[in-house]
């Protein structure tokens, strides 16, 4: 794995593992701009729109969002 994929896989099964999450994952809902906590909904476009920006990712925004 490259260190990006690693850092991914330690934030995001930190919190998977340990079952402490839970999302309901949509797609183009115009309620939810990224994630929304309230909701407990994450939107894979907004999500994805990250691509692979030298600061935030889609990976690196998708963590965010759950952790």
């Amino acid at each position: 794995m490259t260190a990006e994929q690693k850092a991914f896989y330690k934030e995001a099964s930190g919190v998977i593992e340990k079952g402490t999450v839970n999302v309901e994952v949509v797609q183009n809902d115009k309620n939810v701009i990224g994630g929304s906590y309230a909701s407990g909904k994450i939107d894979v476009s907004d999500i994805s729109s990250f691509g692979k920006g030298p600061v935030m990712s889609a990976p690196s925004t998708l963590v965010h969002e759950i952790v």
